[in-house]
């Protein structure tokens, strides 16, 4: 699928101001894609049930849709343009010592 394809579909998207959709409107942007968005929420899980009920299509994380497309109430393509990714950050409080196992994810992910 391409993105031009999506160009004045009814499009749910994340609220302002989340990171997801900063990184998506961007995306769009860069390919000269103008949806029409018709609803916003905070959440994953808020996204996919308004798709479900065909309010309109989304773009969201692959491996958030998995258990979705499996029992077939959403369906998934990918587009030709990307893989897309976007930034992820490792929080954690200020001044805690980590456990071994907490520092050996934080070496994982630091990694990759």
């Amino acid at each position: 699928m391409n993105l031009a394809q999506l160009r004045n579909e009814d499009f749910v998207a994340f609220e302002r101001d989340i990171p997801t959709r900063r990184t998506i409107d961007r995306i769009l942007k860069d390919h000269a894609v103008i949806v029409n968005r018709v609803m916003e929420f905070d959440n994953i899980e808020a996204i996919k049930r308004a798709v479900e009920v065909g309010s309109g299509l989304s773009i969201l994380p692959e491996t958030t849709v998995l258990s979705e497309v499996h029992g077939r109430t959403l369906a998934a393509r990918d587009f030709h343009e990307g893989p897309f990714n976007r930034t992820i950050g490792i929080i954690h409080r200020r001044g805690k010592v980590l456990s071994a196992a907490a520092r050996e994810f934080l070496r994982l992910l630091t990694e990759a």
